[in-house]
């Protein structure tokens, strides 16, 4: 009996130290299954992260569009800056062509104004009269009479009044100058017998004209009755005070208007600088904030990778911590079961305790006899026990080391496919991390270039600027060699003028001397006898003659000599002068040429783009007309166009009137018709179809149907239009098999109907 309480006493004891021992791992095993749960909960960062990493993505995606964009400006604002500098270097080009044809212009307008006030005296009867318009350079030469002509006869030359009256009228087809002139009427006389014709058949006139009558023809031949002919010199025109007024006049004039232009030219200019300084600061501007975008890029794609990397460990982590959580749930099963079990036999063996102490006397020997049998019992009991227990836990362990394997294959796979994502952006990384330095090394070789570009130019500009100095210098020494020609041309004449005086006098002198003393000046010392040579009377005569020659003035015996140097000068200058004068008529021809063909062209490539126009118009839209205009028929290369679109059943309006889908028909019109003037082997349209509703499709499906079978053109058309991807003969496409993979895939849609329909 001792030895059975002792045992059962021993037995409790030892459920009991199982019961703690249960409770104590069932706890541990809790709280660390509530602590790698909380673990878990403090995890759900991952999602954060994701969210996080996604609209990291999502700003790199717009990032990219960003820097593509700035990109497009950056180079569209190099192609207006190069625009604008072009058109920079053209106004300042022409601002000083015109700055020089200024210079020229006053130049010459102060030489002419220098020739007028030295030629011309104040009050002249030129001064006086007024010319029919039209008539000026054509009877200027023959006026040249009043150019220093007054009525004061305290000058060296001029007009008096006369009672006689005109008496002859000149025959038909010479008009009279009174008829083109009007003056004073001291003048009446002169302008009645002096006319112009425009016939220059010389004898005739001569046989037409009557005394004292003087003609002057078209061709510049001053003709008078008595047979004298004149011919006009070109040199005479530029001494002409006449013509030179005319000439002034129109200098000034013309100073005027290049002086507005200049103004615009000026003002244009600055309006183009302020244009370039606008774009290039914008330039910068954009550069800048590329700049700042490929850093923003470069730290989004930095923190994208360190974020891949925390989400990758968090997943690692919470794998883990799953699967221990499902080991602890497995454990903290066991331990409750075996708690359970332990409390129900701890029971059993306290109710035991119960009835054999209520009982004790009864079967006190039946215990006694049976305490071996019991203890026996009791042990094969506990080994089944403990057997069972274990064969449990072993097929637990087999089926967690099942689900182990289990998860390390799924854990393996997702590794690796990590690894791959991982190897992926690391690619991506890497070639996001070379682009910025691709572009910074474009950029570099951009900016290389635009600098070699503008040293290019500026070099350019100074040789311009230089032989533009040459040049002008060369005009303003050939200016003054031809002021000096003049100059001397004028000398010249002058001096010619003063011989034939001389001449004349020294006729006269003989004359008057033949006549007054009846001898030869020639022979005088033969015809006059030694006895008749009177000192006084020689004398007398002797200072007579020192009179008359002091009256003829100086005689400059060079004049000859320096004719001939300053002939010899002009003759050079001349073949210079005619030789420019031939390589700008060259050059003019060729321009004249050139313009006349492009007009011509142009003329027939409209006539056949706008009969095109009309006939896929009415095509197109089931009638109705349209058809294209020249703004400007004078100046077609410079003009612009307009288009004229009447649908059926409306009024003709422009194409800015029509509707979208009619507008968009029109245009594809045009741009076909413009296409047939030129046909290409390929055409390509790119989303055409976009605006057009079914019909409208339809309408340019048949189009291409026609013009693909009419011609040899291939018409590649990209759409999303399913209507257009039927009417097609093949389509292509692009699909991404593989991740990373693009795979370009074709179809031949009547093969394929052909293959349905076997």
């Amino acid at each position: 009996m001792f030895v059975r309480n002792s045992t059962k006493k021993t037995e409790r004891e030892n459920l009991e130290t199982l019961i703690h021992k249960n409770n104590a791992e069932l706890k541990i095993c809790e709280d660390e299954k509530i602590r790698i749960s909380q673990g878990l909960k403090n995890s759900e960062t991952s999602n954060t992260l994701n969210k996080e990493k996604y609209i990291l993505t999502t700003r790199h995606k717009n990032l990219d569009n960003e820097i593509k964009k700035i990109l497009d400006d950056v180079e569209k604002c190099q192609s207006i800056i190069e625009i604008l500098s072009k058109a920079e270097n053209q106004i300042q080009s022409k601002k000083i062509d015109i700055e020089i044809k200024i210079k020229q212009l006053i130049n010459s307008k102060d030489q002419t104004e220098e020739f007028i006030n030295t030629a011309s005296k104040q009050n002249t009867l030129i001064d006086k009269i007024q010319i029919k318009k039209g008539y000026e350079e054509k009877i200027a030469y023959i006026l040249s009479d009043l150019e220093n002509s007054t009525f004061n006869n305290n000058d060296s030359q001029y007009w008096i009044s006369q009672d006689n009256k005109f008496q002859e009228k000149f025959s038909s087809g010479i008009y009279p100058l009174n008829e083109i002139v009007e003056g004073p009427n001291e003048l009446n006389n002169y302008l009645n017998y002096t006319g112009f014709t425009n016939n220059e058949n010389i004898d005739e006139i001569i046989s037409l004209l009557k005394p004292g009558q003087v003609v002057l023809t078209s061709a510049g031949i001053i003709i008078r009755w008595d047979g004298l002919i004149t011919k006009l010199k070109p040199e005479d025109k530029k001494k002409n005070i006449l013509l030179a007024k005319k000439e002034l006049s129109e200098k000034i004039k013309s100073i005027k208007e290049k002086e507005i232009e200049i103004n615009s030219i000026q003002f244009d200019y600055e309006d183009k600088v302020k244009s370039l300084k606008q774009e290039r600061i914008r330039e910068i501007k954009l550069r800048k904030k590329w700049q700042e975008l490929v850093e923003e890029k470069n730290i989004i794609a930095e923190n994208s990778y360190n974020i891949e990397k925390q989400i990758l460990l968090q997943n690692e982590s919470i794998i883990s911590s799953a699967s221990r959580i499902e080991s602890l749930d497995q454990n903290i099963k066991i331990y409750r079961k075996n708690i359970k079990e332990y409390k129900s036999r701890f029971s059993s063996i306290g109710n035991i305790n119960k009835l054999e102490n209520s009982l004790e006397k009864i079967k006190l020997d039946f215990y006694n006899a049976k305490t071996i049998a019991d203890i026996k019992e009791t042990s094969s009991q506990n080994l089944l026990r403990e057997k069972r227990e274990l064969d449990k836990n072993l097929n637990d362990t087999m089926k967690e080391e099942v689900s182990w394997k289990n998860r390390n294959s799924i854990s393996i796979n997702h590794i690796s496919e990590l690894n791959n994502r991982l190897e992926q952006c690391q690619l991506t990384s890497g070639e996001l991390e070379k682009l910025p330095n691709e572009i910074n090394k474009k950029q570099l070789e951009l900016q290389n270039e635009i600098t070699k570009f503008r040293d290019l130019k500026n070099t350019i500009n100074e040789n311009l600027s230089r032989y533009e100095n040459k040049l002008y210098k060369v005009n303003t020494h050939l200016k003054l060699c031809e002021n000096t020609l003049i100059k001397d041309n004028e000398a010249l004449i002058q001096l010619k003028a003063q011989k034939e005086n001389l001449d004349e006098k020294k006729l006269d002198l003989k004359d008057k001397i033949k006549i007054k003393i009846g001898i030869n000046p020639l022979n005088i010392l033969d015809d006059f006898k030694s006895d008749l040579l009177d000192k006084s009377i020689i004398i007398e005569k002797l200072s007579q003659a020192i009179r008359q020659r002091e009256q003829i003035g100086s005689v400059n015996l060079a004049a000859e000599d320096e004719y001939n140097e300053i002939k010899v000068r002009f003759d050079n200058l001349s073949a210079e002068k005619d030789d420019l004068i031939s390589a700008t008529d060259t050059l003019q021809k060729g321009i004249i040429e050139i313009d006349k063909e492009a007009r011509t062209r142009l003329r027939e490539s409209f006539e056949k783009v706008n009969n095109n126009f009309k006939l896929l118009f009415e095509k197109l839209f089931n009638g109705g007309n349209a058809e294209l205009k020249i703004n400007d028929e004078e100046d077609i290369l410079e003009s612009g166009l307009e288009i004229i679109a009447w649908p059926p059943g409306k009024k003709p309006q422009t194409i800015s009137l029509l509707s979208g889908g009619e507008q968009a028909l029109t245009v594809i019109a045009l741009i076909i018709a413009v296409f047939l003037e030129n046909p290409s082997p390929v055409c390509i349209l790119d989303e055409v179809d976009a605006p057009f509703d079914d019909n409208n499709i339809k309408k340019f499906c048949d189009l291409l149907k026609e013009l693909s079978l009419n011609s040899q053109t291939k018409f590649l058309i990209v759409t999303h239009h399913p209507y257009t991807m039927s009417q097609m003969d093949r389509l292509y496409g692009v699909t991404m098999a593989k991740k990373g993979e693009s795979v370009i895939l074709s179809v031949d849609l009547n093969e394929a109907e052909s293959m349905t329909q076997v």
